[in-house]
């Protein structure tokens, strides 16, 4: 009996340690050089944000009624919060995975609980999209609702303005997981008063303010870090633009002035790159993983250290992710994007069959489940600058600056099939290549 208690006890001892070699070999081997440079791509500090007044601070409180004069202390308390409350995510998603709980805590905002709340934003079909290419239609079928809305959402209208007329708007918080997004909403409320303006007949005013909004939100989209503020400023592009557009052809007698060169300046590929965004995801992810990573170590219980010791690792699993994120960001796929091919990503990626997956199972695991979320993005962004420089050449054709030919050959974008007219319903349109069933042509009236 003793000697097979002791055959048993020696077996045990060699299974674990033939598994923990199997394991830190793996782990020696797995950051290979591509890997290695794949975190390196990734890991590039976000750059510093622009100079000048920060947007984001006007969309931060749109529910609450902050005073101006304490909007800055207001500002820096909640961030304050949320940095300790980011510090925890770790032990919050730890504490989550071992209980039987489906929904993590959420963070208790300072502000509202010492200021006063303002109603619910009033929603309607009367309002603008900051996407939609209906705008002045939208505003003179319902121009009355529309007028009540803004003058109920005063408060909110003068929070959106400022915000679009800030030097940039960038995220003022942590990336994270349950980072607070801009209220990019607001945006509706500007864009319909500016159409509100054509309606009452100050066509001048509506077409300069209208280029000041397609100034900022071309410039936030060039500047954006974050993949949500990416995809929302690009999309306001087009809705902005195609604003411009209605204006022009409701006043083709007032000429464009001089402020809004830059509104309907040539559109650059680069502005759409999605690989900046993509290291905004991948700092988000790997916040977690190395919070995580510390919080299991903080813990120091026998579980915690066979999760670490055979299971979870940050290092790997921060370059796991990096492999899945790094391919938009190479040379040769920024070239492809130049010149508006947007190939499928170059995404190395990571399955749970590789040998390599088993130096960390777990991490290996978590790492693979972000991959399919990303793959359209590129081309969706790439999309938006084709239907922006369709709409800037449809604009200065409804002016009279250009010709039919010449707006033609301005709409045009590399890597798309030229841009068609319709004489008979007196249409240009473009076929766009996002991968979706409904979408058809976008087309816009001339």
């Amino acid at each position: 009996m003793l000697k097979w208690m002791q055959m048993t006890f020696f077996g045990a001892v060699l299974l674990v340690g033939v598994a923990l070699a199997m394991v830190w070999t793996l782990r020696a081997v797995a950051p290979d050089v591509s890997g290695r440079h794949a975190l390196a791509v990734m890991e590039v500090p976000p750059r510093a944000a622009p100079p000048g007044e920060n947007g984001a601070t006007w969309l931060m409180f749109n529910n609450l009624r902050v005073p101006e004069r304490e909007v800055e202390v207001a500002v820096a308390t909640e961030l304050d919060a949320f940095r300790i409350w980011h510090h925890g995510m770790g032990a919050r998603f730890v504490a989550l995975a071992d209980s039987n709980e489906h929904e993590s805590p959420t963070f208790a905002s300072p502000a509202a609980r010492r200021y006063p709340q303002r109603d619910p934003m009033r929603t309607s079909d009367a309002l603008c999209s900051y996407a939609g290419l209906d705008c002045l239609a939208k505003v003179k079928t319902d121009s009355e609702r529309a007028r009540r809305i803004l003058a109920a959402e005063s408060e909110r209208l003068a929070l959106a303005d400022r915000s679009l007329a800030a030097a940039h708007v960038t995220n003022l918080f942590p990336e994270s997981m349950d980072t607070p997004l801009p209220a990019y909403q607001l945006w509706q409320l500007s864009i319909t008063a500016t159409a509100m303006r054509s309606v009452d007949g100050d066509g001048p005013g509506a077409l300069a303010r209208t280029c000041d909004q397609l100034t900022a939100v071309r410039q936030f989209a060039r500047q954006a870090r974050g993949l949500v503020d990416k995809m929302v400023a690009s999309a306001a592009t087009r809705g902005v633009a195609g604003l411009l557009l209605s204006l022009r052809k409701e006043h083709p007698e007032v000429a464009l002035p001089e402020s809004c060169a830059a509104a309907t300046s040539p559109v650059d590929n680069a502005d759409y790159y999605v690989c900046d965004s993509m290291r905004g995801e991948y700092r988000m992810m790997a916040s977690l993983s190395r919070q995580q990573s510390e919080e299991m170590a903080r813990r120091g219980d026998l579980r915690s250290v066979l999760l670490r010791v055979f299971l979870l690792d940050d290092g790997l699993q921060r370059m796991w992710m990096a492999e899945s994120l790094a391919g938009d960001c190479t040379p040769e796929y920024l070239l492809s994007v130049d010149q508006g091919t947007a190939p499928d990503s170059p995404r190395k990626g990571i399955t749970t069959t590789e040998a390599r997956c088993y130096a960390a199972f777990l991490s290996c695991a978590l790492a693979k489940i972000a991959q399919p979320a990303y793959r359209d993005y590129q081309v969706r962004l790439l999309d938006d600058a084709a239907k922006l420089r369709l709409l800037l050449a449809a604009q200065r054709l409804a002016g009279g600056e250009i010709d039919l030919e010449t707006a033609l050959a301005e709409a045009a974008s590399p890597g798309y099939s030229p841009p068609l007219h319709d004489a008979s319903t007196k249409t240009m349109s473009i076929t766009p290549r996002e991968d979706k069933p409904d979408h058809g042509s976008f087309t816009v009236s001339l």
